[in-house]
């Protein structure tokens, strides 16, 4: 009888109040992480392909040897090392913030807040609001999220390829891939940011998902006709935004061949005013059927922007 009574209980709290029912079953500690590594050192894999660049030209080349060099000195627990903090992240408020708007998402209760945990591997930090997930895998489900809010897609089914630009650490790719994604996913980044990636990726992933992944310091333009039919993604965030002007021209010759394009970016990088390229870009890319520019104000000093567009 106390059973039947606790279980319609249970369905009452869910109707009347879903996000305080997830929230009292996340506190309860009722969601547990679903992946064990084996802490050896032998069974760590890929460390000897990491890669350094000796003639470092900019500040992220800068950044990427610091973060080879954090992985040598601890080969598993290295993401929260302060080295990190650019594409891995510390901000509790901010990812407390995220998740309580996930929480409202019916995609994310049903495809993500069930299924998709932070890995030991890497050492990611953890908060008692929902354990065993970190500020950067947060905000990734909070991109997804939009994803599937405005371009109405999900992103783990309803495209083939996935061209993500800077890819942090690995992280995006890992939770795209382990919710289900069949079709191919390139990383177009770094050399050295590109080994980092692989290093976390085949520690994180099954083979048979890790396979999938292609990493690439620039989109081969012939490979990428051959998959012209293919619905085609191409995901940045802040990195478009990062790059020198001349460099993101490179990518505008390309933009016409995707089905979807999302952007992340910040307003201004090194003196270069993102606001005003942004609304230009988007204003030259009128072949899209659907543009949305959104202002995320969760951020307080640094505002943050999203720039999504589709074609049918």
């Amino acid at each position: 009888m106390n059973i039947i009574v606790k279980i319609i209980r249970n369905l009452y709290e869910l109707i009347i109040n879903p996000k305080k029912y997830y929230k009292k079953i996340i506190l309860n500690n009722k969601i547990k992480k679903k992946i064990n590594l084996n802490k050896k050192l032998n069974t760590i894999s890929g460390f000897d392909s990491l890669l350094t660049n000796n003639n470092p030209i900019n500040n992220w080349d800068i950044m990427a040897n610091n973060m080879v060099e954090t992985i040598k000195n601890n080969k598993i627990e290295f993401l929260q090392n302060q080295k990190f903090d650019d594409v891995h992240g510390s901000d509790e408020k901010l990812a407390y913030q995220y998740f309580n708007d996930l929480l409202n998402s019916k995609f994310f209760l049903k495809n993500i807040l069930f299924r998709i945990r932070d890995p030991i591997f890497g050492g990611s930090y953890n908060y008692n609001f929902y354990p065993g997930a970190s500020t950067s895998t947060i905000l990734h489900y909070k991109y997804i999220d939009l994803i599937n809010e405005y371009l109405s897609i999900n992103l783990f089914k309803d495209v083939e390829i996935i061209y993500e630009v800077g890819g942090g650490y690995g992280n995006f790719s890992r939770i795209v891939n382990t919710a289900g994604f069949k079709g191919i996913y390139n990383i177009v980044d770094l050399k050295t940011m590109g080994s980092i990636q692989k290093y976390y990726l085949k520690n994180t992933l099954f083979p048979e998902q890790f396979k999938n992944i292609n990493f690439m310091e620039k989109i081969n333009s012939d490979e990428f006709k051959k998959n012209k039919n293919f619905k085609k993604i191409l995901i940045a965030s802040y990195s478009v935004s990062e790059m020198q002007l001349i460099d993101r021209q490179e990518l505008e010759d390309l933009y016409s061949d995707f089905d979807y394009l999302f952007f992340a970016y910040q307003e201004e990088f090194e003196n270069i005013n993102n606001i005003k390229y942004f609304e230009e870009l988007k204003n030259n890319l009128n072949f899209f059927n659907y543009t949305k520019l959104i202002k995320d104000n969760k951020r307080e000093n640094t505002p943050v922007y999203y720039l999504i567009l589709k074609k049918n």
